[in-house]
């Protein structure tokens, strides 16, 4: 998660990613040990990203479980612009 938080901030400072809008897929939640969303969005510091809406949504690839959900929530935010406030988990 170190390396994944390192690049994700790094990209997010990049001018043409201003507005950005930023979807994570919390897969194999249906493992013992899964990070929760909270977990994620601390590890990550999503809440530090300046700019842009993001969301976590927690899913299970095998079963398709929070797939569509995580998809609506991405075409909702691309059909109706960035979000108000930025930042939210599921």
């Amino acid at each position: 998660m170190n390396e994944a938080r390192t690049e994700l901030l790094s990209i997010m400072k990049e001018e043409s990613l201003k507005n950005v809008i930023l979807l994570v897929l919390a897969n194999k939640q249906d493992l013992e040990g899964a990070m929760s969303p909270a977990e994620i969005t601390e590890k990550l510091c999503l809440k530090t990203l300046p700019q842009g809406a993001w969301f976590v949504q927690t899913t299970c690839a095998a079963t398709g479980e929070g797939l569509t959900e995580g998809l609506d929530w991405l075409a909702s935010q691309v059909s109706t612009g960035i979000a108000a406030s930025p930042g939210r988990d599921h």
